[in-house]
């Protein structure tokens, strides 16, 4: 994954808070690609690390998986900045890569 970095800090603080606010809203755009290995059970909530994202997900899409099935979200008020909690619609603990934004 490539993220948007600062490579010169503006001395006037507000301008340099302004230029890091830019980068996190456009790393938050393209978001974080993570792989995971879902439960053995079928609809079985877990948990996906994603410290990286820098806010709380809105978005999950699956870019591949090794068997057919659909994510979906579980208890999003337990959801973080570094945390989100998913559900796999297919049992028997397939591996998937998804991109959080």
């Amino acid at each position: 994954m490539r993220r948007v970095a600062l490579t010169h800090v503006d001395p006037d603080p507000k301008r340099a808070a302004q230029d890091r606010d830019l980068a996190d809203s456009l790393n938050a755009m393209v978001g974080v690609t993570v792989t995971v290995t879902t439960p053995q059970t079928a609809d079985t909530e877990f948990a996906v690390r994603h410290p990286g994202l820098g806010k709380v997900a809105s978005e999950v899409h699956i870019l591949l998986q090794d068997a057919p099935g659909y994510v979906y979200r579980s208890n999003p008020g337990k959801w973080t900045r570094d945390v989100s909690f998913l559900k796999y619609s297919a049992g028997g603990g397939h591996r998937l890569n998804l991109r959080i934004r």
